[in-house]
């Protein structure tokens, strides 16, 4: 390879590379620090308050402070060998000193926007900017160069990912399905459309007669992938979902100690939810307090079904320590005692809110005839006629 030759390669230093392959290394860091860094930080965030408080800048210890340098490190590192080659392209010339001189001092730079003291200094935008700034540079060498008549941007690649590349005779596509449990998704979507010509093309171009009928084609999916992006999210997001339910059912039905485990951590997971749900929560001789900001209430809580979502996560939350059954229909009526007992409050002059308050007697009677199907609707409308709600409480 001569010196400025286009090296299109993910870890190189030698050759160029022009804007476009600079953006699409661009997009596989960002899938690599999703699928590493943010993914696990984010099931963190929800299985540990204590972590979610971190990750929300309340709490910075020094550990963490040291693992975002390290992972600034290695970030850097992966930007680095493209920052060489897209220098070249931009300056034009063999001086290799100077290339990998301002190579080094951008790369500072990309370090300097994952380091702790340059978040609190904008830090995130600076490297936005500097990222930016080396894809609108034009490239001396790159620019120059006649562009290929087949890699444009493929919406269909890019809406439609794996049923687009089960069309396309694309597999790498169907990578969409284990990474819509991540955060790595989006960029993988964009990958897709920056790669999808090429990679369809490759594949299929014997079918076509020329670049022009291979455009065509690919100009009426991606009008199809659009009008159906929903729809193919939608089965996706249900496949892998039946999938994994399934899986961790499977796995659970043979292992009690998993089974465990798992319903430990939901219940811990509701816990935090309506920790995180109220200003403050107080128990009392088995009576659970709940208190709310009037203003939240009055403001944002603007129809009943999200009323009732508010008192039934505090009866969840309920439940849950008197190591009840969670929130459900017959939960309710057979612990009636426990639903009677939780209130949501105004924090700021301890009027109610709102409360399910059931008669007992009934409560347990339709308790027996659960499986009765004909009273399903009766008992339905026996647990809504409890819920009370204050409409306009005083507001501070």
């Amino acid at each position: 390879m001569s010196y400025f030759d286009e090296n299109r390669k993910f870890l190189a230093l030698n050759g160029v590379l022009g804007r476009r392959d600079f953006i699409v290394n661009c997009l596989i860091i960002e899938i690599i620090e999703s699928l590493f860094v943010l993914t696990p930080v984010f099931i963190a965030s929800v299985i540990s308050p204590e972590f979610k408080d971190i990750t929300l800048g309340q709490v910075r210890p020094f550990w963490y402070m040291l693992l975002q340098c390290i992972i600034g490190l290695a970030s850097t590192g992966l930007y680095f060998p493209s920052v060489v080659r897209r220098v070249r392209d931009i300056l034009g010339e063999e001086d290799d000193n100077r290339i990998f001189l301002i190579s080094s001092v951008i790369s500072v730079i990309i370090f300097m926007g994952y380091t702790p003291v340059a978040n609190s200094f904008f830090g995130g935008w600076i490297l936005l900017f500097t990222l930016l700034s080396l894809i609108f540079m034009a490239g001396k060498i790159t620019g120059e160069k006649p562009k290929s008549d087949v890699i444009k941007f493929n919406w269909g690649a890019c809406f439609g990912t794996w049923i687009w590349g089960l069309v396309n005779k694309v597999p790498v596509t169907l990578l969409m399905i284990p990474l819509l449990f991540t955060v790595a998704w989006v960029p993988f979507m964009v990958l897709c459309g920056m790669k999808g010509n090429e990679w369809a093309y490759n594949k299929n171009k014997e079918k076509f007669e020329n670049v022009d009928s291979f455009h065509s084609v690919q100009k009426n999916q991606s009008k199809l992938m659009v009008i159906l992006a929903p729809i193919i999210a939608l089965i996706t997001f249900l496949a892998t979902s039946t999938l994994l339910f399934v899986s961790v059912k499977t796995y659970a039905k043979y292992n009690p100690k998993a089974a465990g485990f798992v319903k430990n951590y939901i219940s811990q997971y509701q816990l935090s939810s309506a920790e995180d749900g109220f200003e403050y929560i107080k128990e009392e001789d088995g009576v659970y307090s709940f208190f709310l900001d009037p203003d939240e209430w009055t403001v944002i809580v603007k129809s009943d079904f999200l009323r009732k979502s508010i008192i039934r996560n505090a009866l969840n939350y309920a439940l849950i320590k008197n190591d009840k059954e969670q929130y459900s229909v017959r939960s309710l009526l057979e612990n009636v005692e426990i639903v009677n007992r939780t209130k949501v409050y105004s924090d700021f002059n301890n009027e109610v809110l709102v409360e399910l308050v059931l008669d007992v007697k009934k409560a347990k009677e339709y308790a027996k005839q659960l499986d009765d199907k004909q009273k399903s609707n009766e008992i339905i409308e026996f647990i809504n006629s409890g819920y009370k709600f204050n409409y306009n409480p005083s507001i501070p």
